[in-house]
């Protein structure tokens, strides 16, 4: 496997910086009243992961830095994931999750 190269290796700092971010982003937007508690939400719906989930988990690609680091030297891999961390980012606040994803 070729190495990853430095700006390889800082777009993946700058996504996991992403995937780790706790902010409610309706106040970019103008929004207001946040609860103040940030909550994980689901990019793709629980009712879909649960369909493709076995005993509760996805099979998948790691996400963070250290276990894509490890991939260089030991080759590719994947590892279980549970479906309540699989696919979230922390991004909104309760009311405003509930507000922007209830007429889903």
């Amino acid at each position: 496997m070729k190495p990853i190269t430095p700006t390889q290796w800082s777009f993946l700092k700058r996504y996991q910086g992403t995937l780790d971010s706790k902010e409610c982003l309706s106040k970019r937007f103008g929004g207001d009243g946040c609860d103040g508690r940030i909550v994980q939400a689901h990019m793709i719906p629980r009712s879909q992961l649960l369909q493709i989930a076995e005993q509760g988990h996805v099979h998948a690609v790691p996400t963070r830095l250290s276990p894509i680091a490890q991939m260089k030297r030991s080759g590719f891999q994947a590892e279980d994931i549970g479906i309540g961390n699989f696919s979230t980012l922390q991004c909104f606040c309760a009311r405003h999750d509930k507000t922007l994803f209830a007429p889903l």
